[in-house]
C-alpha cells in the first residue's frame, strides 16, 4: 500500500459483507449489520442500486470469500473464548466490525485492532461519522507490517505477553514478503499455549483453474494497478510446514471442500467456497 493513504483492499470486503446482509439468503453465512452504511460504498441505496453487478458471478466469489473468511475467525475465536484465552489481535484489522458489534462473551475480552496507521485513522473517521463509539475492552495499535516491530507495539498497548490470544489475520499475507510473514508467525508461536492464529492466504495460480482462476487473476492485476501488489503466494502444505518451523505444535487448514460442508451446504443464492484464497488455523 501506499504509505500515507488507506490501504484500498479494506473497502471491497467491507462493501460485499454488507451487502451479503441485504441481497442473499438466509440463514446468513455471516451476520455484520454495521457493514452496511460504513462506508458509502456500502450504504443500503447503493448496494440495491449496483445489486445486479454486485450479484454477478465474479462478485458472488468474492462475497463468499469474505463473508466466510470472517465466519470461520469469528468462529474459531468463539471456541478459543470457551479454552481461557482472553486477548483477541486483529491483524490488519481493516474495516472489521467485531468490537463494535460484540457478542456477549467477548466482554471480557481485551481486543487490539492492528493496522497501518493510515488505514487506521481513516477507519476511526469514519465510525465516528457514523456514531459508532470505541467499547472500553479496545485498543488500536498502528503496526507497518513490513517495518515495525508487533510486540513492542503491542506491548505499549496494554497486550499481556504471558497470557494466551488469540489472533486473526484476514486478507493480508498476500501483500506481504515472506519474511514478514515468517517474522509474525514466529511472534504469535511464542505467545503462551493456548494461542492461535487464524489466517487466510491467496494460493498458487497453477492451483486454480475456471473462473477461480480468472477471479485470481484480475485480483492480481486490480491490487498491483492501486500500487497494492500481491508479494506471497502459498501453498497449503508449505504454508503448514512454515507454521511448524515457526514453533506452532498444530496446523488445520479448512479446505474448499471442508468449507462447503461447514458453510456452503444446500445454499441456493450462488455463495460457494472460495478457492483462491484459503484458511489456515494454527496453535501453540
Amino acid at each position: 500500500m501506499l504509505h500515507d493513504e488507506a490501504s484500498r483492499a479494506t473497502q471491497r470486503p467491507a462493501l460485499l459483507r454488507a451487502a451479503h446482509q441485504l441481497l442473499d439468503d438466509d440463514p446468513k453465512i455471516f451476520v455484520d449489520p454495521l457493514a452496511v452504511g460504513l462506508i458509502p460504498e456500502a450504504s443500503a441505496e447503493a448496494i440495491l442500486a449496483d445489486a445486479a453487478l454486485i450479484r454477478s458471478r465474479p462478485y458472488q466469489l468474492l462475497r463468499s470469500l469474505f463473508v466466510v473468511r470472517a465466519r470461520y475467525a469469528e468462529d474459531c475465536l468463539a471456541e478459543a473464548v470457551r479454552d481461557g484465552v482472553a486477548q483477541y489481535v486483529i491483524l490488519g484489522a481493516g474495516l472489521d466490525t467485531f468490537a463494535y458489534r460484540q457478542p456477549r462473551y467477548a466482554s471480557a475480552l481485551k481486543i487490539f485492532e492492528v493496522d497501518h496507521p493510515a488505514t487506521q485513522a481513516w477507519k476511526r473517521a469514519r465510525l465516528a461519522a457514523r456514531g459508532i463509539q470505541m467499547p472500553p475492552n479496545l485498543r488500536y495499535v498502528s503496526v507497518d507490517f513490513e517495518r515495525d516491530d508487533l510486540s513492542q507495539r503491542l506491548a505499549k498497548c496494554g497486550f499481556g505477553t504471558r497470557r494466551p490470544a488469540f489472533f486473526s489475520w484476514l486478507g493480508v499475507v498476500q501483500f506481504l514478503s515472506l519474511t514478514a510473514i515468517a517474522t509474525t508467525l514466529r511472534y504469535v508461536a511464542d505467545r503462551p499455549p493456548g494461542s492461535t492464529i487464524t489466517l487466510s492466504y491467496a494460493v498458487p495460480l497453477d492451483l486454480l483453474e475456471g473462473e477461480h482462476l480468472a477471479l485470481a487473476e484480475d485480483s492480481i492485476k486490480r491490487c498491483a494497478s492501486r500500487g497494492e501488489p500481491w508479494l506471497s503466494l502459498c501453498r497449503p502444505e508449505e504454508l503448514r510446514a512454515a507454521a511448524a518451523h515457526a514453533g506452532f505444535s498444530r496446523t488445520d487448514c479448512l479446505s474448499p471442500d471442508a468449507a462447503v460442508e461447514r458453510y456452503f451446504h444446500d445454499r441456493r443464492d450462488g455463495l460457494r467456497a472460495p478457492r483462491h484464497e484459503q484458511l489456515l488455523t494454527a496453535r501453540v
